[in-house]
């Protein structure tokens, strides 16, 4: 792990050696900038590591190849970029890359898969990546000089609750306190000048198919903590929503994946009780796939249609899946929220145009090539 981490903080230690580039400040130079986890992590987690979005199966659908994202091709922050009319916010930890620096003027990408707003793993939690940022703006590398016509998308997923004893600190309690945290690095941001914000509840835990044993349902053995947890966010947002200027919107996670799993059929998906790349070993299912032994052969199976599964592996969606997700935020009603007692938005794409961050807006599109 330390190596691991040795890895990741060179890559991101390449900052200090970018050219400086000054943003303008119209409209059409709307930046996306993303924190969070693996949800959202478009290349962050260095390729050395014993679970690796850079190695194959990731990757299969799009774009042919793994690309560092823990799914079969494109996650929700890619399709949230394409919302916006721009290209998919270059990773910080590949930013000594010349040609993805090119785009970094269009913002950047500080989540790493296994992060959370605590220590959890190892990888930079949510209050470290907001650190990152400080540091570009300090450093003045990059002069974003539109943030309040720029987009945040925080995104934590719920990792903070997979280490913790959680019958002996308390559900709710614990709950409550993520969510504070939470609270505490938005208003950080919002102090550093964004006022545009997308915000994820989580989705039901119990749905996990890591949760689960193939061919059964979503239990509700999580129910209460997945539910203190959307309602204390929802709570947070309303009251961020009180600061000057301020647009907070949360993507409704919880009730887009409820859909979705009630009728998979509508959405073009035909299985989301089981993963579509998973481990040949039982014992090793839950973090099998993207594993080989020593002779470098394969540890898991992959199935033959990727975009027929809501999973691709036991704990992150498919493409299909994500595009389903995003689909029913931007275009469907009732799928996001912003805090407020009135007028609020039906949709994301109005959202996005009410607040002109989303002038080349459109909706989520698995076949662009961004």
């Amino acid at each position: 792990m330390e190596r691991q981490m040795l890895s990741l903080l060179l890559a991101f230690s390449a900052i200090s050696m970018l050219s400086v580039v000054d943003i303008c400040s119209a409209e059409q130079a709307t930046a996306f900038f993303v924190f969070g986890d693996s949800s959202v992590d478009t290349g962050n987690v260095p390729n050395s590591s014993f679970l690796s979005p850079w190695k194959y199966p990731y990757g299969v659908s799009w774009p042919g190849h793994p690309y560092g994202r823990f799914s079969s091709g494109k996650i929700q922050s890619d399709f949230i970029a394409q919302m916006l009319g721009l290209p998919p916010p270059v990773p910080y930890g590949l930013l000594n890359d010349s040609a993805r620096n090119m785009t970094a003027s269009k913002g950047i990408n500080f989540a790493v898969a296994g992060s959370g707003v605590f220590d959890t793993y190892g990888f930079p939690k949510l209050g470290t990546q907001v650190g990152f940022f400080k540091d570009i703006i300090r450093s003045q590398k990059y002069r974003y000089n539109n943030l309040n016509h720029s987009v945040a998308l925080v995104t934590v997923m719920g990792n903070d609750y997979a280490p913790v004893n959680l019958t002996q600190v308390g559900r709710t309690k614990f709950a409550k306190s993520v969510i504070t945290e939470m609270k505490m690095q938005l208003t950080e941001l919002y102090k550093l000048g964004f006022r545009n914000f997308l915000v994820s509840n989580v989705m039901p835990f119990d749905c996990l198919p890591a949760n689960l044993k193939a061919g059964t349902v979503c239990l509700n053995t999580t129910m209460d903590l997945v539910s203190a947890h959307n309602e204390y966010l929802s709570e947070a947002v309303s009251e961020l929503t009180k600061l000057e200027d301020a647009n907070f919107l949360i993507l409704d996670t919880f009730k887009a994946f409820s859909l979705v799993i009630s009728n998979p059929t509508a959405h073009g998906i035909h299985y989301v009780n089981k993963s579509c790349c998973s481990s040949r070993k039982s014992a090793l299912n839950y973090i099998g796939c993207g594993l080989y032994d020593k002779e470098g052969k394969p540890m898991f199976h992959v199935c033959k249609h990727p975009e027929r599964a809501l999973f691709f592996d036991w704990y992150h969606l498919t493409q299909k899946g994500w595009e389903a997700l995003t689909n029913l935020y931007y275009s469907h009603t009732g799928f996001v929220q912003d805090g407020s007692s009135s007028s609020s938005p039906t949709s994301l794409a109005e959202w996005l145009h009410s607040h002109n961050v989303g002038l080349n807006s459109s909706p989520p599109d698995s076949q662009s090539n961004h």
